[in-house]
């Protein structure tokens, strides 16, 4: 346990002890199996904040905490779950076996656990159909004791997962509101980001009914496009060359296109066809085994635009980093990326 202290200690100052938490890590991993259930959760969830690359620990840390899992109390369940979805790991043995386990563990949790282990699974993209409905009936039930931010990573994670009927979504949020209004600074922009989320997926899945949150629609439509340019920005030189790629073929387009009614931001666009091209960056993605897939928050956004009529094709930075010329890059977007559409 004194490895996974000292890995707390250290999380927030990655920049200055990185060398330290890599001998950490290596530590770690040689007594994974001494380690008590609370201290591998501890461990993990250490390591992921600390956003270190290292990929074998938690490897070790899945492998562990799967044989251990009798001995895992519901915070030590929460704690694990969220780690591994903040490094992005999709260990899905363990998470099966979380499923299993924990099915009947849920009724003691806290409405903080709850959100946690219901965030962790959406953005890892678990199916774990009945966690989910039990996760459902017993927030109904302790919606009192919930603050407005786990309300909202609780309503993003059936959205992003496409579970439950609108009553469900109605009143979560209708309790939200009710908390926001006594609130001022309930949210920060990434929550009001996700709120629109919400927003969206509730219009195209329930047209007829009203929002709870409608009255705050600018305010988060314009924390979404704030989150959704800043993001944007990071890989701005990559995007442009795309761009440029794209024109050189002929394929006219639009970047960081506003979808007009929704506010959704698109990387490239073709506006009549309703053709998108979305440039995706490993933070995108979550590793499942030796490869890399959308992660929910990712799958989800394209899900909205599809349910809009969209036709989505991406391109990732790492296929775009291994062309080494334009000629190439026009080659692989004419034969891969366009060759897409036509097929669709």
């Amino acid at each position: 346990h004194s490895l996974a202290n000292m890995a707390c200690a250290f999380e927030n100052e990655v920049n200055q002890q990185s060398e330290f938490l890599m001998a950490i890590a290596d530590a770690a991993i040689i007594k994974i199996n001494d380690f008590q259930a609370k201290f591998l959760a501890k461990l993990a969830f250490a390591f992921a904040i600390s956003k270190l690359e290292v990929p074998n620990l938690f490897e070790a840390i899945g492998n562990a905490a799967t044989d251990t899992l009798m001995y895992f109390d519901v915070e030590a369940f929460a704690k694990i779950s969220i780690a591994f979805a903040k490094a992005g790991i999709k260990a899905s043995n363990l998470f099966n076996a979380i499923a299993n386990a924990i099915q009947n563990k849920l009724k003691e949790c806290s409405p903080q656990a709850l959100a946690d282990i219901a965030w962790a699974f959406a953005t890892l993209r678990i199916e774990a159909h009945e966690v989910f409905c039990k996760i459902a009936d017993i927030v109904q039930q302790k919606l009192k004791d919930f603050k407005p931010k786990d309300l909202i990573n609780t309503s993003w994670s059936f959205a992003c997962v496409g579970l439950l009927e609108s009553d469900f979504f109605i009143t979560l949020l209708t309790a939200a509101a009710t908390q926001i209004a006594q609130q001022d600074d309930a949210f920060s922009d990434y929550d009001m980001a996700q709120i629109y989320m919400i927003f969206l997926y509730f219009k195209l899945k329930f047209p007829e009914k009203t929002f709870p949150l409608s009255h705050l629609h600018d305010s988060l439509q314009s924390a979404y496009q704030k989150i959704r340019k800043a993001h944007s920005s990071s890989f701005a030189h990559h995007k442009n060359n795309v761009s440029s790629a794209l024109t050189r073929i002929g394929w006219a387009h639009v970047s960081d296109y506003l979808t007009p009614s929704e506010g959704i931001m698109i990387d490239m666009a073709q506006t009549d066809s309703k053709q998108a091209i979305e440039f995706q960056v490993p933070s995108q993605y979550i590793k499942d085994h030796s490869s890399m897939v959308e992660s929910g928050s990712t799958f989800f956004k394209n899900r909205l635009l599809k349910g809009l009529g969209w036709t989505i094709v991406t391109l990732t930075c790492w296929e775009w980093e291994n062309l080494e010329n334009e000629d190439a890059q026009d080659d692989y977007l004419k034969q891969q990326i366009l060759v897409s559409f036509s097929s669709s």
